[in-house]
């Protein structure tokens, strides 16, 4: 195509849309806007400010156009000329005010975003902080930045007159200065420029409180409180305690030195309310740095303790610190403590008294100042009994006074004297002294013999001292009103008589003192072993008398779970009942009984396995090493009413069979045993051939025919065979099979029920048990022996070496 070839020629000409005049096709735009005043966007023509303020809405939204912010400052370049970029600060400024106040900051955000890679961005910055609305402020801030940091300078000039002018706002400053502060980060000589540019001014005071004020904004900012140290080392200041001036570094030393106090910015603290609050800055935002001012304090104030302190401040607020705890953990277990779950403070463990040692030799029992000792060395049984703070008595025996020694010699001796003394005074006669001294040695003989017999039924000394200990002793002992150390020897008396000594002797005193000490334990808590003690002596005489154990037992602990005796109580009595040698059929019935009586006082699973914790006996015998079968059990008890298990066959729960004294062989071989559907059960119809087996539905699953099925069958069918012997059915468990000479299929459509109850409904709400809470045991927990925090002052019930329990 020639050169000279005008535009016209080298463009098609196209129709104006308006005045249909031929225009080429590329200046169609242009044609409009001259000739017409009309302007098209995206296909729709309008007239220029129509189309500028359609744009303009656009752009000044949380989700601007990017294309029609191109065509808005092609437009207005057009339009402008030199005042461009006046024109488009001024338009930004009231597009901005268009927008509400809950959308106004993020539409400067999203407008700085679009406009941070074009070239105008700078030089919109002191345009807009010219302008009288704060929507154009507030749009230049969002611009400093989103800038780069090479324009900071420049920022800072055109932000400069905003931050020195004190007729502006302080609010407006403190916005363009966090806006800078964001632009050039929190450290450096930039952002130190910047606040020296802020408080220029200002006096000391009112350039800190500005300061502060613009760090409640920014947060942790080096800088800043490099600028406020260098502010208030130039103040004076005043000693509250002792009125004593200086400037702040000659108070700092001051106030430590000479009142152990620490200053924070203006204002004199005591160190642990200052380490608090920092470590409560520093749980909601991390900060290392205030982290470390917090441990050097600290170990400047009491060493390696205040360090610990320091970590119970961290975890009582919420800061995971896994190593801290095991330290806590690991020196409440030295200290034989308890740590408290709120503030982590060291918790004293009530103190509980041990049932007194008694010593025993032959027919002596004494322990801490008390003695009981029948002797029988001399001719005559003696009984001595000693009690702290009296002196000894000596007391004639009941029953025969002679020991053995005495009965020789006062019946035998006799003899043997006459004898010798025959034979020495009389040597003349000697036929008949010989006669004599022999029949009178022969009758010696025979009494020896008699004695020997006769004294060896007598009771061994242990037996003797034991039921005098009873007899004598022990009605003396709380005689001026209730006694620690007295329970204590009596605690220790009756585990020592255990076996030994006679039951219906000290059945009445053992009566009186259980009375007695029951009534005392409520107040004198340390007692509750040496009332256990004195319980498990009731209960080995009440076996000794033929009667069973397990109900007597679970009604003593049971009492635990009311809330009338301490925990301790319940771990007393049951320790060692793993080697008491007692069958496992009546440690599945006591589980089972106390089971029951805990869910009826309101006890979820949670409350037993603190329970299971605080006291490792009772938790033994509960099962709590299981928690899934304790939920499993639980969610049974609660069914009950319901009785939802009743669509799959006539069963009984584990609780029904408690009561039953068959039950108790069932419980000893499934000891997870939750219901027992008895063999001779009858399908539907009646049909004599669905007689089957027993179904036991336990914690581990569904036990059938011997087999245990702790998952859900796939298959469940009947399959007929004719053999030589006649027709037998195999009944199809999944992978397993049971034959049967009568057609099973009732058998089989119940076990499907069995099944698809267990596996499809009870065990998916075993989940919803651990969360379970009832708001009636925490009276019960206190009356277990609970203690107020010493830091927070929050009823706990302490575990030695663990986190206590909270009540509230």
């Amino acid at each position: 195509m020639p050169d000279g070839q005008s535009l016209q020629e080298r463009s098609p000409p196209a129709a104006c849309p308006v005045c249909a005049a031929p225009v080429p096709a590329d200046q169609v735009s242009a044609h409009l806007r001259q000739a017409h005043q009309l302007c098209e966007f995206r296909g729709v023509r309008r007239p220029l400010p129509d189309t500028m303020a359609h744009l303009l809405g656009l752009v000044c939204c949380p989700e601007p156009d990017g294309e029609a912010w191109a065509v808005f400052e092609k437009l207005a370049a057009q339009e402008c000329g030199p005042g461009t970029d006046t024109f488009l600060a001024a338009s930004l400024t009231q597009g901005l005010k268009r927008l509400g106040d809950d959308r106004r900051d993020t539409g400067a955000a999203a407008v700085a975003g679009l406009l941070k890679d074009n070239p105008r961005g700078p030089r919109l910055i002191a345009l807009l902080l010219s302008q009288p609305e704060p929507a154009g402020r507030r749009l230049a801030y969002r611009l400093v930045e989103a800038l780069p940091a090479r324009l900071h300078g420049a920022n800072l000039a055109a932000l400069r007159p905003l931050l020195l002018d004190r007729r502006q706002p302080p609010e407006e400053q403190l916005e363009g200065a966090a806006a800078l502060l964001r632009a050039v980060g929190k450290d450096g000589p930039a952002a130190l420029e910047v606040l020296k540019v802020l408080t220029a001014g200002l006096g000391k005071r009112r350039g800190i409180e500005r300061l502060r004020q613009l760090g409640e904004r920014i947060g942790p900012c080096p800088a800043l409180d490099e600028v406020c140290a260098e502010l208030e080392d130039q103040m004076r200041m005043r000693c509250p305690r002792c009125g004593a001036e200086g400037r702040r570094r000659e108070m700092l030393a001051h106030l430590w030195d000479e009142h152990r106090l620490v200053l924070e910015g203006r204002r004199v603290r005591e160190p642990w309310d200052a380490i608090a609050d920092w470590v409560a800055a520093h749980a909601v935002s991390p900060d290392p740095g205030l982290l470390a001012r917090c441990r050097d304090l600290a170990q400047k104030l009491d060493g390696e303790a205040g360090l610990r302190r320091v970590q119970r401040l961290l975890l009582a607020r919420g800061v995971p610190d896994a190593q801290a705890q095991a330290e806590l953990l690991a020196e409440a277990e030295q200290r034989d403590a308890s740590l408290c779950p709120h503030c982590y403070d060291f918790v004293a463990i009530p103190r509980i008294d041990a049932p007194a040692e008694l010593s025993v030799h032959r027919g002596r029992l004494s322990a801490r100042g008390y003695r009981v000792e029948v002797s029988e060395s001399g001719l005559f049984s003696r009984l001595e009994v000693e009690v702290p703070g009296r002196p000894p008595e000596r007391l004639p025996l009941p029953g025969r006074r002679l020991t053995r020694k005495g009965a020789l010699y006062l019946l035998a001796g006799p003899l043997v004297l006459t004898a010798l003394a025959l034979a020495v005074l009389a040597p003349k006669m000697v036929a008949a002294v010989a006669l004599t001294v022999t029949f009178l040695l022969l009758g010696a003989l025979v009494v020896a013999l008699f004695v020997q017999a006769d004294w060896r039924s007598a009771r061994p000394p242990l037996e003797r001292a034991v039921d005098q200990a009873w007899a004598v002793l022990a009605p003396r002992l709380h005689a001026a009103g209730f006694s620690a150390a007295d329970a204590a020897f009596l605690g220790g008396l009756a585990a020592l008589s255990v076996g030994h000594g006679r039951p219906a002797a000290r059945a009445a005193v053992l009566t009186r003192l259980l009375n007695l000490t029951d009534k005392e334990v409520s107040a004198h808590v340390e007692a509750a072993r040496n009332l256990a003690a004195l319980h498990r002596l009731a209960l080995a005489d009440a076996v000794a008398a033929g009667k069973d154990p397990v109900p007597l037992l679970a009604g003593q602990v049971g009492r635990c779970f009311e809330g009338r005796l301490p925990l301790a109580f319940a771990d007393g009595l049951l320790a060692g009942w793993e080697e008491a040698g007692w069958p496992p059929r009546k440690r599945a019935l006591l589980r089972v009984l106390l089971l029951d009586r805990a869910f009826e006082a309101g006890f979820e699973v949670r409350n037993l396995l603190d329970a299971g914790q605080t006291a490792p006996a009772l938790g033994a015998v509960l099962g709590t090493d299981d928690p899934g079968g304790l939920a499993r059990t639980r969610l049974l008890w609660s069914l009950r009413p319901r009785r939802p298990w009743d669509r799959c066959g006539e069963a009984v729960t584990v609780f029904n069979l408690a009561a039953d004294p068959e039950g108790a062989d069932l419980l000893a071989k499934h000891p997870d045993l939750l219901l027992y559907q008895p063999a001779g059960w009858q399908g539907s119809g009646g049909d004599a051939r669905a007689r089957g087996a027993e179904v036991i539905v336990c914690c581990r699953g569904i036990v059938f025919e011997g087999t245990l099925f702790d998952e859900p069958v796939r298959t469940v069918e009947v399959i007929a065979r004719r053999g030589e012997s006649g027709e037998s059915y195999v009944l199809v468990l999944g992978e397993h099979r049971f034959v049967f000479h009568a057609d099973p299929g009732a058998i089989a459509s119940q076990l499907e029920r069995w099944f698809r109850w267990y596996f499809g409904d009870f065990v998916p709400q075993v989940k919803e048990v651990y969360r379970w809470h009832s708001p009636h045991v925490a009276a019960v927990l206190r009356a277990w022996g609970t203690v107020p925090c010493p830091g927070c002052k929050r009823p706990l019930l302490p575990r030695a070496g663990d986190v206590a329990i909270a009540l509230d």
